[in-house]
This record gives structure tokens, C-alpha cells and sequence, in this order.
């Protein structure tokens, strides 16, 4: 009777710290899974604050370009201006309005300008500038989506494409005068 008692509280015990363990594996399971939300949600917010300060930081670089710049004359509602800081004619809408901005080494190659300014009128007259914008804000909240970088990169390419087609076609540019155009601005 002794051994049979001994053997029913040890069935006991051994019944509780199985209910025991049990629980114990639950809320640790629990806990590990708001550690796990928690770490998630921050990681999100994280990359979404640093999304924006690159954006505000490009935004910043930009203003700055254009602040710097020299305006050359004004084509309707776009101030054309001269820059010592890029290599790389651009058009934008951020600052004061509608921009195009050159560098400075085109304003002595007047053929090679004109087929510029036309370039990047299309830009601003194919609202272009308003989609890199957009672009760029949606970028911020899909920074690490891959696909968005393929996107923004066809949607530019196709941009591109347009407006040189459209000044080779409807401007009356020679298609070697401007290829030239595009070899000499690479080569600056």
C-alpha cells in the first residue's frame, strides 16, 4: 500500500508539471510572438523613416542644384537654367516650377542646346516630370520591393524613348545630329 501511494503522488506530481510545462511552453510561445510583432513593426518604421529622409535628402540635393543655378531665359512657363554641379541635362517640377537645367558646358554648342531644351520640353508636356515624382514618393514606402525598381526603371527608359522620337519626328532632327547630341553629352 505504501509503494501504491507513492506511485499515485508521483503520477500526480508528474500529471501537474506536464499541465505545468504545458503552459509555461504556451506563454513563451506567446511572448516570443509579440517579441516577434514588435521587431517586425519597428523594422517597417525603420525602413519607412529612412525611405523619406533619402527622399527629403535628394529633395534637399536638388533644391540646392537648382538655387545654384543660373537662368538662362525662360521657354513659356519653364525657367531654363546653367549649372556648374551636374553633367547630365534634367528636367523637374520641384522648386519654383517647371525646370530644365543644363550644364554648363552646352551653352557654347547652340545646335547641341536647342536639341536639349526641345528634349526636355517633351519631358514637361508628357507630365514625365510629375510621374518621377510620383515615383520616388511611392518608392519610399516600397523601398525594398525589387519590382518598383524594374518599374521605375522601364517607366524612364519608355520616357526617354518618347520624347527622343518625338523630337526626331515631328522637330525635323536629323537622327545623326542628334545621336551626335547624346555622344557629346555623355562624353562631358
Amino acid at each position: 500500500t505504501l509503494s501504491s501511494s507513492r506511485h499515485q503522488v508521483k503520477s500526480r506530481n508528474s500529471g501537474v508539471s506536464k499541465v505545468e510545462k504545458i503552459e509555461e511552453s504556451s506563454e513563451l510561445a506567446q511572448s516570443y510572438s509579440v517579441d516577434i510583432e514588435f521587431i517586425f513593426i519597428a523594422t517597417i518604421l525603420f525602413i519607412t523613416i529612412f525611405a523619406f529622409s533619402r527622399l527629403l535628402n535628394n529633395l534637399s540635393r536638388l533644391k540646392s542644384v537648382l538655387n545654384k543655378s543660373i537662368s538662362i531665359r525662360n521657354i513659356g512657363n519653364v525657367h531654363v537654367l546653367v549649372s556648374d554641379e551636374i553633367k547630365i541635362p534634367f528636367s523637374t517640377l520641384v522648386g519654383s516650377g517647371a525646370s530644365i537645367v543644363l550644364p554648363t558646358e552646352v551653352i557654347g554648342q547652340q545646335k547641341n542646346m536647342s536639341m536639349i531644351i526641345r528634349h526636355e520640353i517633351h519631358h514637361h508636356r508628357n507630365g514625365d516630370t510629375l510621374w518621377v515624382l510620383c515615383l520616388e514618393v511611392i518608392g519610399s514606402f516600397f523601398l525594398l520591393n525589387p519590382f518598383i525598381y524594374f518599374w521605375k526603371k522601364q517607366i524612364t527608359e519608355i520616357q526617354e524613348f518618347a520624347c527622343d522620337e518625338k523630337l526626331i519626328s515631328q522637330m525635323r532632327v536629323s537622327m545623326r545630329d542628334y545621336g551626335q547630341c547624346l555622344v557629346n553629352i555623355a562624353e562631358s
